[in-house]
């Protein structure tokens, strides 16, 4: 897809977290499969610092966040945008909607924005791909990771993002989810305040009231 320099298109993003799990090179500290593929797009969405689209012209315009919003990031689609598609009312489509929208329909609601390709600064998929993986650039080499590098790291499977992101989960399924800092103390005190972040991100997707203030009841199911 189309994106400025220095820019990755959202078809790209996922295009790339595909190619990562199937080839395992982000490299067993995790256990991902393909299965997860649309729950990492999310996640680094709700990551990243900046969102745009693609103009005609080439520029990067910014967009609002509140067209990645999802309520299940197991699917490719949201209200707006198919991650598969990436551009401006692609969860439109027919084989993505039971009520697909017409093109003049379409218009209307985003006007000149529509089918305009999201992009993200390819420095920030850089930088959650290195977290992703539980580790960070060589200092030596500022342009590569190294593969054998990482493959020679001792998995630590309690301190992944998503393993403790599932201990995040547990705590406010039972009531025991206080604070931030008091869930880091807990669960990731040898993590960074960022490491630990994304992980706590990585829960919010699956339980949106984790982002509230306050001590979180237990959850019930119904």
């Amino acid at each position: 897809m189309f994106a400025p320099v220095g820019w990755i298109s959202l078809n790209d993003i996922v295009s790339q977290l595909k190619w990562i799990i199937a080839e395992d090179l982000y490299y067993g500290l995790i256990d991902y499969d393909g299965e997860d593929i649309f729950e990492l797009v999310w996640l680094f969405t709700l990551e990243t610092d900046e969102i745009a689209v693609c103009l005609p012209s080439g520029e990067a315009l910014p967009a609002s966040r509140m067209l990645l919003h999802t309520s299940d990031p197991s699917l490719s689609a949201n209200d707006h945008i198919d991650l598969i598609v990436g551009t401006i009312g692609s969860a439109h489509a027919a084989k993505q909607s039971t009520k697909p929208l017409s093109e003049f329909e379409l218009k209307n609601r985003y006007g000149p924005f529509l089918h305009l390709p999201v992009i993200f600064l390819e420095a920030s998929f850089t930088e959650f791909c290195e977290q992703l993986q539980g580790t960070s650039r060589s200092s030596n080499d500022p342009d590569t990771v190294s593969v054998s590098s990482v493959q020679n790291l001792s998995p630590a499977p309690n301190l992944s993002p998503k393993a403790v992101s599932e201990g995040i989960i547990q705590l406010f399924d039972n009531g025991e989810l206080s604070k931030f800092d008091d869930a880091k103390d807990q669960l990731g005190k040898e993590m960074s305040v960022r490491q630990f972040r994304f992980a706590w991100n990585m829960a919010r997707l699956h339980r949106p009231d984790i982002s509230k203030p306050g001590r979180k009841p237990a959850r019930t199911i119904s």
